[in-house]
């Protein structure tokens, strides 16, 4: 907060200080940036849920790439630039930590809903055959029912590593909603359901899907592999990603690829759960 004050009512000092060219609008709004978020830092209870660590980590990520194009600036001091540079490199990682840190165990709720232009009875037959869900899901190689009820998952992470667990069907109402959990011998412990609504005006089906897990805490030795969640999706985004690839899946028949895999090159809802397991 005290950068952020410098920027706003010391541009200048704030610009040669860092050896670049003076900016004062830009400072000003940097400074106001530092400003709202330490303001919501301090004063939300629970900041890391609430997003404003992440908003220090995506700022710290902007003023990287400032940094970067000042360099190329005539009139700039590359000296001062340099330790400006990694000074933030610095904060950086540490504002990248104190945020994974604070995530560590607090349950993450995520819904997300897609309009289908197909009847809710083959949506749900779709669904409910598990060993269609790798056609659409990102990440998830093979599920393997055991018997009507469990069944038995193996996804490949975005880290390169291959995570299993088995799961239960724990509600089944034909052509309305199949809800889930993990048995409890699993690695990431989660539950999610999925439902089909009619829509409106018969246009289709609203197809909602909603997922409910509790990251581990305490394992901080693969860090690693959090760090790569960053340049991930948040779990929302990557229902959605899902659910689209479902949505042509189940109109089209195929699911378009950027890899020459039907799951292409987007990370699924699986990514979160499987980048979690390999802590």
């Amino acid at each position: 907060m005290a950068l952020g004050l410098i920027g706003i009512f010391a541009p200048r000092r704030a610009a040669r200080s860092i050896g670049t060219r003076n900016h004062p609008l830009l400072f000003r709004l940097i400074g106001l940036r530092e400003l709202a978020s330490g303001f919501g830092i301090l004063t939300e209870r629970t900041p890391a849920r609430s997003g404003w660590l992440w908003s220090r980590v995506g700022g710290d990520a902007v003023d990287l790439t400032l940094l970067g194009t000042a360099f190329t600036q005539s009139g700039s001091r590359r000296d001062r630039l340099g330790v400006a540079t990694g000074a933030v490199a610095g904060v950086a990682i540490l504002d990248t930590l104190g945020a994974l840190l604070n995530m560590e165990g607090r349950p993450i709720h995520a819904i997300r809903s897609i309009t289908v232009n197909r009847e809710p009875k083959e949506l749900y037959e779709a669904w409910r055959n598990l060993s269609n869900l790798p056609n659409f899901m990102t990440n998830i190689q093979s599920v393997t029912p055991i018997d009507n009820i469990h069944s038995h998952w193996v996804a490949q992470s975005p880290v390169g590593t291959q995570v299993e667990w088995d799961s239960e069907i724990t509600e089944d109402v034909p052509n309305e909603r199949i809800a889930w959990r993990t048995t409890q011998d699993a690695e990431v412990s989660h539950a999610g359901s999925v439902q089909f609504i009619p829509a409106s005006g018969g246009r289709g089906t609203v197809v909602q899907v909603t997922l409910d897990y509790i990251p581990p805490a305490g394992r901080l030795g693969k860090i690693g592999a959090k760090v790569a969640s960053i340049f991930g999706r948040a779990p929302e985004q990557q229902m959605e990603a899902d659910l689209h690839r479902f949505e042509q899946w189940i109109e089209t028949g195929f699911v378009t690829t950027t890899q020459g895999q039907p799951m292409g090159g987007a990370r699924s809802l699986a990514s979160a759960i499987t980048l979690e397991a390999n802590r």
